[in-house]
């Protein structure tokens, strides 16, 4: 058995002087929403890439659209993994 948690987390990457008027026209304009989205300046953007794990907070299922934020799985073998509770919307 295990069990799964969703968490909001910030993520962090260094844009390169050269590029720094480019990413906010790009992010203004809603073409960078993400740190895979800002891919689009190339790989060397995600050079410095860092995850805050120190920013992590915990998410309710009624700020996940009702989607489950907790899952208890049973694993009884690798081919039978099945959810036996989660704590989303029941409607």
């Amino acid at each position: 058995m295990y069990a799964d948690f969703k968490i909001t987390v910030w993520e962090r990457i260094t844009i390169p002087k050269d590029l720094e008027k480019e990413f906010v026209i790009l992010a203004k304009t809603g073409k960078i929403y993400s740190v895979d989205s800002a891919s689009i300046l190339g790989n060397r953007i995600l050079e410095k890439y860092e995850l805050l794990l120190d920013t992590s907070s915990i998410i309710k299922p009624e700020n996940n659209g009702g989607a489950p934020t907790i899952e208890i799985h049973s694993n009884e073998n690798e081919l039978k993994d099945k959810i036996i509770w989660d704590n989303g919307r029941k409607d």
